[in-house]
């Protein structure tokens, strides 16, 4: 089970800062207008932005890769980077949301339903009970959502909340698609809403260090 656990990717799920700064092009006039709503605690939120950034294909059992990992974020507001690529403030912002999705083909992020799985618990399986869990299926791990919970505008400050249930839902093709999701959080509250439109493409850095 040694290959579900040594990528250089997990380490990079647990910050909203693996990406590296990115432009955001102009605006093309045959683009569809984004549309998404967010549900939390009551409160609603209109999603705004979407981005989503190519990971890498992994190996969960056999020789060769059989899942691709990618990630998909949105957020109510328009992020500002830091140099390193952590995200600094969030104009207009109250939440946002990083999902990393794994789905099955070794080559290429696939649209589908994705079911939250604790990739932590499969540490004693035999990789013929790992194959049996993830052949075909598509799931994500090591999710967040992050709040501006005081109106400052410092992201850096906030704590985020791990995602640990429920199911994303993603339809169309990259760059353009659309999201549904429902989501339990580590307090126990819920998180449920869709958008939908062109994602914007930020570069994910690999690097790790003491390679």
């Amino acid at each position: 089970m040694k290959n579900l656990l040594n990528l250089k990717l997990v380490a990079l799920l647990l910050s909203i800062g693996l990406f590296t700064t990115s432009c955001k092009e102009d605006d093309d006039p045959g683009t569809p207008t984004p549309i998404g709503n967010t549900e939390y605690n009551g409160q609603k939120y209109t999603i705004k932005n979407g981005y989503y950034a190519v990971g890498d294909g992994i190996k969960l059992y056999g020789n060769a890769n059989t899942h691709h990992l990618d990630f998909l974020f949105i957020t109510d507001g328009t992020p500002q980077f830091s140099n390193d690529g952590d995200i600094t403030s969030m104009k207009d912002g109250k939440i946002a949301i990083l999902g990393a999705t794994i789905s099955p083909d070794g080559a290429s992020f696939k649209p589908g339903t994705f079911e939250y799985t604790n990739m932590a618990a499969d540490v004693n399986l035999t990789p013929a009970q790992v194959e049996a869990k993830y052949k075909n299926k598509a799931f994500f791990y090591e999710s967040i959502v992050r709040m501006d919970t005081d109106g400052d505008n410092n992201w850096e400050e906030e704590a985020d909340m791990k995602i640990v249930g429920g199911t994303i839902k993603v339809t169309g093709a990259l760059p353009v698609i659309n999201t549904e999701y429902n989501l339990t959080l580590d307090n126990g509250k819920t998180i449920k809403g869709s958008y939908g439109g062109t994602f914007n493409k930020l570069n994910l850095d690999l690097s790790e260090e003491g390679e």
